[in-house]
């Protein structure tokens, strides 16, 4: 899959679900936050094909996703 198609399907169908009801569950704990960025994170190293291990600021600079954390401060 083509790293454009991949963040197509991403904005239309993961992220409306990892952001679904961000605007009242701010005060989550910060293990269920890091489980929702893992699957992000999951779901771009997958489509670049990176491992485990990758640098996530690679991921992000290389699709152009904010990341969750700073996308639910704007919402």
């Amino acid at each position: 899959l083509p790293v454009h198609e991949g963040k197509i399907l991403y904005t239309g169908c993961v992220d409306p679900h990892l952001i679904y009801g961000s605007e009242v569950g701010i005060d989550a704990s910060k293990a269920l936050i890091d489980q929702v960025i893992n699957v992000q994170l999951a779901f771009f190293r997958r489509l670049l094909g990176l491992s485990k291990t990758s640098i996530r600021v690679a991921i992000y600079t290389e699709t152009g996703i904010i990341p969750l954390q700073f996308r639910w401060l704007n919402l």
